[in-house]
């Protein structure tokens, strides 16, 4: 069972993001492989929240998007 991952909003993108590394991961041994990822550096603003977006694109196309909240859950 997978733990509770909480990504911390500053460090996002950087060498010290555990979390960014621990979701690649889970997504590769799940047998989607990740081709891409990309943080926003820009803070952007939706429902009142504030949020970063990560973006990642799977060896088949596809792309998700989280938005992480600055408490480091992910919000959508």
């Amino acid at each position: 069972m997978a733990k509770n991952l909480i990504f911390s909003f500053d460090d996002m993108g950087s060498k010290k993001d555990t979390a960014t590394r621990a979701v690649v991961r889970y997504f590769a041994r799940a047998g989607s492989h990740i081709v891409q990822g990309d943080i926003s550096p820009s803070i952007k603003r939706s429902s009142g929240v504030s949020h970063r977006e990560m973006v990642l694109t799977f060896a088949d196309s596809q792309v998700v998007t989280f938005s992480i909240k600055q408490s480091g859950d992910i919000f959508k």
